[in-house]
């Protein structure tokens, strides 16, 4: 019976019906089967893993508990090597007590001992060295000019006073109101006054040494101010007699000769050229007085800002040890 025939036959008797049945059946068994292997398969899957985990949950533990033991080692070779140095250190205090016990010595008189002992740093007086606390060089703070400054080449008086508290830190300060006492003269270059401090006194009374130079506001090494000088009057004098000398010379009466124009032969030629003569020598040793003695200064008011800097450190404690 081919399989054309069986699915055409509609035969209530064919055998096909139970076949048809029992191949529904082995498929069924057949998907069953996969099931329940596939079910096995994903359990030993698991379990595998989870054995895996559990070697590897084995492994760190013993490697953290090798690490724990190789601390405790370390640590008990610490202790051992501490408790070595202790007993060296008391071998050591032992041996220098045994240096420094009392030894007797007999001498005639047995009732008479002599007592050598070294007593080590038992008396020993402990001083700590104080160290100078300064402010260091470079250090710039405001000042205010109390005296006015008229300067030359001489060096003049000057004070100044500071208008707020320099301080640093708790200790290295300057306080307010402090006096800079000093003294200035004229730089006949730049036409300016150079002022330098050399002291400070305190607002309590103390006088301590400081070392600073005054600073303009633009941070020059020079105070600005009015400059004066009496070298134009002196010029104006000698230019005057240098104008005296030449209208000398071309008032005298002149004659027309050969050779030009020549001055007469005559008393008053005589006297204007002495009178030239003189004053052109006159005029010549003015200018040369002029260049040697001339008077220059410069006025600076009172009230004037200016900046100090310090061109060495300044030792703050100078101050307590002139108190002790």
């Amino acid at each position: 019976m081919n399989l054309d025939k069986l699915l055409s036959d509609d035969d209530k008797n064919s055998p096909w019906p139970g076949q048809r049945k029992k191949f529904f059946r082995i498929i069924i068994g057949l998907i069953i089967i996969l099931v329940t292997i596939s079910t096995a398969a994903l359990f030993f899957m698991a379990m595998r893993n989870k054995n895996q985990q559990l070697e590897e949950t084995n492994r760190n533990a013993q490697e953290k508990a090798a690490a724990i033991a190789k601390l405790m080692q370390i640590q008990n070779e610490a202790e051992k090597l501490k408790q070595e140095l202790q007993q060296t250190k008391k071998i050591k205090i032992l041996q220098k007590n045994k240096k420094s016990t009392p030894t007797y010595k007999n001498v005639q008189n047995i009732s008479n001992h002599i007592v050598s002992y070294d007593p080590g740093t038992g008396f020993t007086v402990l001083k700590k060295e104080d160290e100078d606390v300064y402010i260091p060089t470079g250090s710039v703070f405001q000042a205010r000019l109390i005296t006015p400054i008229k300067t030359s080449m001489e060096k003049t008086f000057v004070m100044a006073e500071t208008l707020n508290e320099f301080r640093m830190d708790l200790k290295r300060k300057i306080p307010k109101n402090s006096r800079l006492i000093g003294r200035s003269h004229l730089n006949p270059i730049l036409k300016g006054v150079i002022v330098e401090f050399d002291t400070l006194v305190l607002p309590s009374g103390e006088e301590t040494t400081v070392n600073g130079l005054a600073l303009s506001r633009n941070a020059l090494p020079e105070i600005d101010g009015l400059y004066f000088s009496d070298s134009l009057q002196t010029y104006g004098t000698a230019l005057a007699f240098g104008f005296l000398s030449g209208f000398s010379a071309a008032a005298r009466d002149r004659e027309l000769t050969t050779l030009g124009s020549q001055p007469e032969v005559s008393l008053n030629n005589q006297i204007l050229s002495g009178l030239s003569t003189a004053s052109f020598q006159i005029a010549e040793e003015m200018l040369r007085d002029i260049r040697n003695h001339a008077v220059e200064y410069v006025i600076v008011p009172a009230g004037e800002y200016i900046f100090v800097a310090l061109t060495q450190r300044y030792i703050v404690s100078q101050g307590d040890k002139t108190h002790d």
